[in-house]
């Protein structure tokens, strides 16, 4: 059928055991019916149509055949309100969208169920929270199609798998398959992929977008090659995120390997207690701003950075444990599996030690006088220390950067709290036998 003159329709379009076009829109029009294939029928060949320049929106619902595809293609936007069922009888669908750049297709019913969504060149809009119908969303640009979009406008979704699919050996082209956020609204998209398997990605993440990774526990979502401006936390709940190229000698269905990815506006980066957090082998420091990011590590959640490979952040925590100022590895920290992270200082503060008598707390800033507020798990402290023989409570690990110690009393140490004084530390003269108390004698090295 095709529709030439602007207005209403209250048709309904079916097509039943043949392949072939349902409808075509050449001026924008409003269809209130129902658009269906039966039988054997896959809706190609043009599928559903519209023109360059018109809007039709679809009322009704839009069901496709058992296993067979179902086209939207035109120039035009194409807006479907009325609930897309593309999963008949537990079976997946494929929705191929417009190969023509500038094409629009807007889904804003959150009841969809589609099977797999495949981008080419057209702009997917969501209009509602979760319209993606947990698809299989692919951006394939085999054809050397450029433009793909999919915005998020500001609709949490969630999908069943991420991919990108590239044939013929055609490279991909600068500005392809983009995740994009119009509003100004902080929007989520989930990956939540039930099967054990590897998605490989050559997305460009842009705008308030957050990633999520809520997955089978051995999946593993691959993001490489790409220069992403997202400004939103990246959450790695259950499954894998890998960062970076993957190795060449892998088959993934393309051949530009070995180019490395990028998140320079990303501050905030959580791992569940079932996620994993990976940088390839490729991956270099940069790949997140250096020192601006705080990383959140759930008991159980690992890390697995390049051996050569130094991560700097700006926090770091794992379980309910604050991980201050130092360098942690395998060595001194679970949940990291190669790799080195470095929580620097913030800055030097010179300041000096005010309080006295027992159990005065090293980590309370009121004990120190300083010329400017500074804070103990953030900066390192230079200046002098006199306690003429009294003891403090150390409950933070301080390093006293060029301390000076005048005289040194004792220190009651609270966990598996420590002290340094410049490169050389502090050496222990005495230390108590039984944990009780645990009042130390020290020493300062010359």
């Amino acid at each position: 059928m095709i529709l030439n003159a602007e207005g209403t329709y209250p048709n309904s379009f079916q097509r039943q055991g043949q392949h072939g076009k349902l409808v075509t829109v050449n001026k924008t029009a409003t269809i209130e019916g129902t658009l269906k294939a039966t039988g054997s029928c896959s809706i190609q060949s043009g599928g559903i149509t519209v023109a360059a320049g018109a809007t039709a929106t679809f009322k009704g619902s839009a069901t496709g055949c058992k296993t067979k595809n179902f086209y939207v293609t035109g120039g035009g936007t194409a807006v479907f309100d009325g609930k897309m069922v593309m999963r008949p009888d537990n079976s997946d669908v494929n929705v191929y969208l417009s190969d023509t750049t500038g094409a629009r297709v807007v889904f804003n019913n959150p009841e969809n169920a589609f099977g797999a969504v495949r981008m080419r060149a057209a702009t997917v809009v969501c209009g509602a929270d979760n319209v993606l119908g947990n698809a299989h969303f692919v951006f394939d640009y085999g054809n050397s199609y450029a433009g793909s979009r999919l915005d998020l406008n500001g609709h949490d979704q969630s999908v069943r798998s991420f991919n990108f699919v590239q044939r013929d050996n055609v490279s991909a082209t600068a500005d392809a398959e983009v995740v994009t956020n119009s509003s100004d609204r902080l929007t989520t998209l989930t990956v939540a992929c039930p099967s054990v398997t590897t998605n490989y990605c050559q997305h460009w993440f842009r705008g308030n977008v957050a990633l999520t990774v809520d997955a089978n526990p051995a999946y593993k979502l691959v993001i490489e090659k790409r220069a992403n401006t997202m400004t939103g936390p990246i959450e790695v709940k259950c499954g894998c995120l890998q960062l970076g190229s993957v190795a060449t000698s892998e088959n993934v269905g393309y051949t530009t390997k070995g180019f490395a990815t990028s998140f320079p506006n990303v501050t905030e980066i959580k791992v569940g207690a079932n996620g994993r957090l990976e940088l390839a082998n490729n991956a270099a420091a940069s790949v997140f701003p250096s020192g601006q990011v705080a990383l959140t590590v759930e008991e159980g959640g690992k890390v697995k950075l390049p051996a050569s490979l130094t991560l700097t952040l700006a926090a770091f925590r794992v379980g309910d444990t604050d991980y201050r100022i130092g360098t942690y590895s395998s060595a001194n920290c679970p949940v990291i599996e190669s790799g080195t992270i470095i929580i620097p200082p913030r800055a030097v503060v010179e300041a000096g030690w005010t309080a006295a008598g027992q159990s005065a707390s090293v980590s309370d800033a009121a004990n120190w006088n300083a010329s400017g507020a500074f804070d103990l798990d953030k900066d390192r402290l230079a200046g002098t220390f006199q306690l003429a023989g009294s003891q403090a409570l150390v409950d933070a690990d301080i390093d006293f950067s060029g301390l000076v110690l005048d005289r040194v009393g004792g220190f009651t140490f609270t966990g598996e709290k420590t002290m340094s004084v410049g490169a050389d530390g502090i050496v222990a003269a005495s230390v108590p036998e039984t944990e009780e108390g645990r009042t130390y004698a020290f020493e300062a090295p010359v």
